[in-house]
């Protein structure tokens, strides 16, 4: 293989590399977003439980 082949070969490597790089981080974007997101519903559900044990009669802290 000539060295222009070799070039050519290394140069698809780095464009395939790339895309799967690009394919990934948009990947771990919507993890980070539905982590976020899971995050923000366990506070609300927190906050629930909180308030209504506080409306409890009775209920020592």
């Amino acid at each position: 293989m000539s060295v222009s082949g070799k070039v050519m070969d290394a140069l698809r490597s780095g464009i395939v590399l790339n895309e799967r790089l690009n394919t990934l981080v948009e990947k771990v974007d919507r993890i980070d977003h539905d982590l976020r997101h899971v995050s923000d519903r366990l506070i609300r559900i927190e906050t629930m439980v909180e308030m209504a044990q506080k409306q409890r009669p009775g209920q020592r802290e």
